[in-house]
């Protein structure tokens, strides 16, 4: 009994001051000794769980360990593994991104396997430190630990009943390098001498998950705003620094070493605004969309008369005709061969009604970031399939995938996209290289948002003047552009050609705002689409535009797919030019 205690106490996680601390319970004698470390303390309700996976291989042969996990919720699972390999005589450090399913969970604990030479073990991961279990649109915020211990308190009493508050204390320095490390994450707050001391490899990947949407604040002692200027912020003024889709924002203590629960509470409200897991669930499928992508229809006579004309074979047929009387073994294989065929030939129905493959569209929002050479993506798509021969795909660049609810709007006649919450029976599979399993099924409608940063060093360089002129490094003929000088100017140009030299015609911010909420009402984009194109005031020093080509922007996912159309909408501060 004693030995079992101990055994529970070594797959058990540590939530003290440091890293999360799991052990892995290993054969003794084997020669192997496995350790993980995250830098979140808890598991996060959506995203990835970073993990840190060290291996030491004392084996007189190289050896390969696999990390797994089943992530079910209800009839809905996402599985991953990843294969670790050691040569013998070695160490080696591994960084596992461990994706989490959305919908959150009733149990206190989840788990993943280590299997390998040495070790079979299943290693609990704390999901509440405080406790309890992990509801759906759960809302993680991370805080450096001196925040943790002064301020914990005025985040839980912000919390809703219908949007619980989870999270932990983190230590900048061992944040991870990998932008996907954050995205479980609603905020990271953090003090001032915090964000100047994160180390640059994780200070890249959390500008990078910035762009992409996330949010930070920074905690500055005092009340003096020019002090923000003094700090390598991402480039702007005032208090609130855009970067890509996501902000920095300053929030000053005064003379206390706290921010006063107002500030916190008003945060905290943003948080909500543009938390993913719940943009997710409440997904719905715009006009434009539906339209191009049509209806999943469904000959009902043609299937009633196969299920009778199954039904007469599988029954009578069978029973008095291919194993009468005399013949009744015979049952043993006349059952399975008249399923085999009935199954063929509902495939065949399948294909007579929807054919192969898949057609989709792709709303697709690019945010240039031309300081960092870089562009960061976001992507809703849709499409109906009919049958899928392969539903793997590679994974050709490190992007986040997650299955969007996919309801249709509101004034639209057609009936609700059979994707969300009630579709229950889905199974996701993925590996660090792949995508497999119900990503993409056989005759169904399904919506998936993807994210993506992407090295570019496509830009709109502007020379200043009475009449500004530009130069586009885009990766594609720009449709409409729209440029907010430095003065807050707006400034126009349509069919911009890459390389094209082009002096731009004086316009206004109505005429820009028109243009944006023509996107609003046209493709109907998402909650987080919307957030990064539509949402916030016009941005001095900005251009906003629409690609005339959206093919070289999209993130890649199954082939047999074919994308009808797509259309990508590009913001970010422009290149000025002497």
């Amino acid at each position: 009994m004693r030995l079992l205690f101990l055994a529970l106490l070594l797959c058990f996680a540590t939530a003290q001051a440091g890293d999360l601390s799991l052990s892995v319970p290993v054969q003794p004698g084997s020669g192997v000794r496995i350790s993980i470390t995250s830098w979140l303390r808890q598991r996060p309700s959506i995203g990835f769980m970073p993990l840190k996976v060290t291996i030491q291989n004392n084996m007189s042969g190289a050896g390969t360990w696999e990390l797994s996990r089943d992530d079910k919720r209800g009839g809905r699972s996402i599985y991953f593994s990843q294969n670790l390999e050691v040569p013998a005589k070695s160490e080696r450090t591994f960084d596992v991104m461990l994706p989490i399913g959305a919908g959150g969970t009733s149990t206190y604990y989840d788990q993943f396997r280590f299997d390998g030479p040495g070790v079979s073990a299943r290693v609990n991961l704390p999901m509440d430190t405080s406790g309890g279990s992990i509801s759906a649109y759960s809302r993680y915020f991370a805080l450096s630990e001196s925040l943790h211990k002064t301020s914990w308190s005025d985040f839980t009493s912000s919390a809703s009943s219908g949007r619980p508050i989870i999270g932990s204390a983190v230590d900048p320095v061992t944040a991870p390098t990998d932008w996907r490390g954050y995205t479980g994450l609603t905020q990271w707050w953090m003090t001032r001498n915090d964000w100047q001391n994160i180390p640059a490899a994780s200070k890249t990947a959390l500008l990078e998950w910035i762009a992409l949407g996330g949010e930070v604040a920074v905690v500055c002692p005092g009340s003096d705003p020019s002090s923000v200027d003094s700090m390598p912020l991402p480039p702007g003024k005032g208090t609130v620094r855009r970067h890509g889709s996501g902000r920095v924002v300053a929030v000053f203590s005064g003379t206390a070493d706290r921010p006063d629960r107002a500030t916190i509470n008003n945060l905290v409200s943003y948080g909500d605004y543009v938390e993913f897991e719940n943009a997710c669930a409440r997904f719905q499928t715009g006009t434009w969309s539906q339209d191009i992508v049509g209806e999943l229809k469904l000959r009902g006579w043609l299937i009633f008369l196969f299920i009778v004309v199954f039904a007469i074979i599988v029954g009578p047929v069978n029973l008095f005709v291919l194993a009468n009387k005399g013949k009744r073994a015979g049952l043993f294989w006349t059952t399975p061969l008249i399923s085999l065929v009935g199954s063929i030939v509902l495939a065949l129905l399948i294909l007579f009604q929807d054919g192969t493959g898949g057609a989709g569209v792709q709303l697709i929002h690019v945010d240039l970031l031309p300081a960092d050479k870089k562009m960061a993506i976001t992507q809703e798509q849709t499409c109906r399939t009919g049958l899928l021969l392969g539903s793997s795909f590679a994974i050709a660049e490190p992007n986040w995938m997650q299955p969007m609810d996919g309801r249709a709007i509101a004034d639209s006649p057609k009936q609700r996209i059979p994707n969300g919450q009630t579709d229950t029976q889905e199974s996701w599979h993925s590996t660090p290289d792949t995508r497999s399993g119900d990503w993409f099924r056989s005759r169904a409608l399904q919506s998936h948002m993807l994210k993506a940063i992407r090295s570019s060093r496509a830009g709109i360089e502007l020379t200043a003047g009475a009449i500004p002129s530009v130069v586009s490094s885009i990766d594609s003929d720009l449709k409409v552009l729209y440029v907010v000088d430095s003065d807050g100017k707006v400034w126009t140009a349509e069919g911009l050609a890459t390389g094209e030299k082009r002096e731009l015609t004086a316009s206004s911010k109505e005429a820009l705002n028109s243009w944006l909420i023509s996107i609003r009402t046209e493709a109907k984009p998402g909650e987080i689409l919307s957030h990064g194109i539509l949402d916030g005031d016009l941005l001095n020093g900005w251009i906003y535009a629409e690609a005339g080509d959206a093919k070289s922007f999209a993130i890649q996912t199954l082939d047999s797919i074919h994308w009808k159309a797509r259309r990508a909408f590009i913001t970010g501060p422009y290149i000025p030019r002497q």
